[in-house]
């Protein structure tokens, strides 16, 4: 079921639906909005949680982990064309095409854009600082390394 509430975005006249139900991050880009969207879930693996940004085609994901008694935070940044990753304590990251982030998702650490999750959004008043990668993380191009063993 859908729960729904009409939210002024400030600083514009157009409305935004607060909603929550199964979407993929897909989805949400998709819908052109700017949003803040939340996730909770646990299964046999452990639980994850997660806060997501989006506007103007871009996107920011901080996701905490637990498995087997051991916590993670990890990040995503996306413009549409390229995305980052990186994890809380680390020093490196990986850069790669969006492309192939969707099709390698079955690469530790990729992502899967088009899995549906119990997102709840609200409205989102953009701070593009969400959507610049962390100068303290030395991100490899993992892009090259895929060219580099083929």
């Amino acid at each position: 079921m859908n729960k729904k509430g009409t939210s002024v975005i400030p600083g514009t006249s157009n409305t935004f639906e607060a909603s929550s139900g199964p979407k993929s991050l897909k989805d949400l880009l998709s819908a052109g909005i700017a949003q803040k969207c939340t996730y909770s879930t646990t299964d046999i693996s452990g639980s994850s949680e997660g806060t997501t940004f989006i506007s103007g085609g871009k996107m920011r994901g901080d996701f905490s982990m637990m498995a087997s008694g051991k916590a993670t935070k990890s990040h995503m940044i996306s413009d549409g064309k390229t995305s980052w990753i990186w994890t809380d304590g680390e020093t490196t990251g990986f850069k790669m095409m969006v492309e192939e982030t969707s099709e390698e998702s079955s690469i530790e650490g990729g992502t899967d854009w088009d899995q549906k999750v119990d997102y709840k959004c609200s409205p989102w008043v953009t701070d593009g600082s969400y959507f610049t990668p962390p100068s303290n993380v030395e991100f490899t191009d993992f892009s090259e390394l895929l060219k580099g063993a083929q």
